[in-house]
């Protein structure tokens, strides 16, 4: 299960997907998501899954929402940015372009508060 129906949760599902790990559904917490479909996959609510499911939390919120899902009772989650570790041929370049974005913006967000 891939949870967080945006471009990340996307990406990783088909990576995933790629490597023969083909997730069932894509979850999120944003009711008007569920029942549609999402790079090919149902869109369920957290609720519908088991707490036992193997749950890969691929949001740019990872922290609140692997939080938020561990007071539920999820005892199998898995943040997104360990996927480069384990499968570094896979992963990496997708997250790292995620990545750069970030860090791009961020130092932009930077720069004009100091006005440089």
């Amino acid at each position: 299960m891939v949870f967080g129906a945006a471009l990340l949760g996307e990406a990783t599902a088909q990576k995933l997907g790629e490597l023969g790990l083909q997730p069932r559904a894509i979850s999120d917490n944003n009711p008007e998501r569920w029942g549609r479909i999402h790079g090919g996959l149902p869109v369920v609510a957290p609720d519908a899954i088991s707490h036992d499911t193997p749950v890969i939390v691929a949001s740019k919120y990872v922290k609140n929402i692997y939080k938020g899902l561990k007071d539920k009772g999820f005892s199998c989650l898995i943040p997104h940015y360990v996927l480069p570790l384990l499968f570094p041929e896979n992963f990496a370049s997708d997250y790292h372009v995620f990545s750069a974005g970030s860090v791009r913006a961020s130092c932009m967000k930077i720069a004009k508060a100091l006005s440089l």
